[in-house]
């Protein structure tokens, strides 16, 4: 899995650069959620739930839901895909 409809998005406690957004895959069969981090910025503070984004080697591509005119902008990609959000926490907690 390489993006989809973001289901959430937060800023990460400890890591101010960053932030975690979880994806899920639109249901075939079955489905499927996969998170990420990128960078903070103007761009990706605009992320919303509904919106949708993917990934290719170091950027993340978003697509607000509701532009017509804008596509893929892209973000940089700070971790590998498929984090989630409590393997973040330990990490910050250790």
């Amino acid at each position: 899995m390489i993006g989809g409809m973001v289901i959430e998005c937060c800023e990460v406690p400890g890591r101010p650069d960053v932030l975690f957004v979880n994806v899920a895959d639109r249901p075939y069969s079955k489905l499927e959620t996969c998170g990420v981090l990128v960078e903070k910025n103007e761009n990706s503070l605009k992320i919303q739930i509904g919106d949708s984004l993917w990934w290719q080697s170091g950027s993340c591509y978003w697509t607000p839901w509701q532009s017509m005119n804008q596509r893929d902008i892209a973000i940089p990609k700070r971790s590998y895909s498929g984090v989630t959000f409590e393997s973040i926490q330990e990490k910050i907690d250790t």
